[in-house]
């Protein structure tokens, strides 16, 4: 398989940026919703906040562009980036929710980034 091109890694990005942006939004509508019970009525209460249902389109969007870039680049290369998620997500939920960061998560974080700069240059 050829390697990933500027294009196909511009559309990993924003799969990547997507599913950030979704579990973000979910986050935010379920903030309103808390201790939320697992029955029919608050789950559908749940995907009815405006933020959960956005939430859902850019997962989708996510999912479509993902696609793509599984059709272009090599899983070995592409799969292990959609961890730079986790990151953005940890960093974005500590700056935006209040969320704890504290050193292990720093180090964390710093190893999956390295992680990330190891694979794509083997």
């Amino acid at each position: 398989m050829r390697r990933m091109t500027t294009s196909t890694l511009l559309l990993l990005i924003f799969s990547v940026a997507m599913g950030v942006v979704g579990q973000l939004l979910l986050k935010r509508g379920m903030m309103d919703n808390p201790l939320m019970e697992l029955e029919v009525r608050a789950v559908v209460k749940a995907i009815l906040q405006p933020a959960v249902l956005l939430g859902f389109v850019c997962y989708g969007l996510a999912a479509i562009s993902w696609l793509v870039v599984l059709s272009r680049a090599p899983l070995s290369v592409a799969y292990p980036m959609l961890s730079l998620g986790y990151a953005a997500v940890a960093v974005l939920s500590w700056q935006l929710f209040g969320e704890s960061m504290n050193a292990a998560k720093v180090v964390g974080i710093a190893a999956i980034l390295g992680g990330i700069v190891l694979l794509s240059r083997a």
